[in-house]
Order: structure tokens, then sequence, then C-alpha cells
């Protein structure tokens, strides 16, 4: 039985899957509350948009492919300063990148592990890939 994140039950993550992944994601029916956007645009204009990140409704973002990287970070470089959330960068062999908010007004971003980011997807109650099942990230 995966953990939930049960602090904020009316928080919504945000997931943006690569065409691959959406089947995992439309059907999972997890026990967290998300909401899959299949447009890019749309998941950033909503992080931008001033109403939606003041009412902290989305704590946090999951780009699980459809984007390079290049793109996943200056979404984090321009992500509104009162969106306090935390960004998930999936890439193709299972490891990522995590942005979170440190210090008050520094976002930063590590690298994260195959095995850290399926612990952080069952952590919120979002379905995660077993592990073993990713390809090999092309160079």
């Amino acid at each position: 039985m995966p953990l939930v994140d049960r602090s904020r039950p009316d928080s919504v993550t945000l997931v943006s899957a690569a065409k691959s992944e959406m089947a995992r994601w439309t059907k999972a029916g997890g026990t967290g509350r998300y909401t899959v956007l299949r447009d890019i645009e749309v998941l950033e204009n909503m992080l931008r948009n001033p109403g939606t990140s003041a009412r902290g409704e989305s704590v946090r973002v999951v780009i699980d492919g459809g984007i390079d990287l290049d793109r996943f970070l200056l979404l984090v470089a321009t992500v509104p300063e009162n969106f306090e959330g935390e960004l998930l960068y999936i890439r193709r062999d299972g490891s990522g990148y995590l942005s979170t908010r440190e210090l008050k007004n520094m976002r930063t971003v590590k690298t994260i592990s195959e095995m850290d980011v399926e612990v952080y997807l069952r952590w919120h109650g979002l379905p995660a890939r077993p592990r073993g099942t990713y390809p090999p990230e092309m160079s």
C-alpha cells in the first residue's frame, strides 16, 4: 500500500507525461490527488497564473518525459516566487531532478536516483513504474 501525503488533503499534483507514460497516469486512479495535463503549455500557464499560485492548490508538479531537460530547467527558473511547491522531472531511465524551495526564497535542483523517484511518487500516492522497466537513457 503506497504512503500518501495527507498533510494537505486539498492539494493537487499537476502531471505532464510523455505519450509513452500517459496510460499509466490516466488509468492509475491512485490514492493521491492529481490532474494529468496533456499539454505542457497549459501546465506552465497554470503555474504562472497569479490566482492559481496564490491559492496554493498545486503543491507539486511531475513531468514524466514529454519535454527536454532544458525546458524543465527554464520552468524551474521562471516559476513565480509564490509557488512554494516541488517540481519533479523524470528521465527515461527513471532517475530525475527534484526542485524544491530552500531558505524561503532560493529554489534548488537536485539529481535523484530511480529509486528516489519511485519512493517520492509512492509517498505522494502517485503511480510509480516498477523498478527495472525504464529503458536506458539515450546520450
